[in-house]
């Protein structure tokens, strides 16, 4: 199975937080990843303290971007085990 998505290739640009809040520019890129094939279907997510802790942000700013990627049917959150 493939890697999880580092967060490193992820990234977010704090300079325009005025224009997008950091977890709209995560949700963007996440989705974008999704949408271009370089996360494949049921390829794990990072989990969210995991990535909330190499991009130095808040976990709930993960959250809320993985949320919003289950939501509108990107991901599937597992109960204990992550999002696919």
């Amino acid at each position: 199975m493939p890697k999880a998505l580092d967060a490193l290739e992820v990234g977010v640009d704090r300079k325009a937080l005025h224009d997008q809040p950091l977890y709209r520019q995560l949700y963007a890129r996440l989705r974008d990843s999704i949408l271009s094939g370089v996360l494949s279907p049921g390829q794990r997510l990072t989990s969210s303290r995991a990535m909330a802790s190499q991009m130095a942000v808040a976990r709930n700013t993960v959250l809320l971007a993985y949320g919003q990627l289950e939501v509108e049917g990107y991901v599937n959150a597992r109960p204990g085990s992550g999002h696919y």
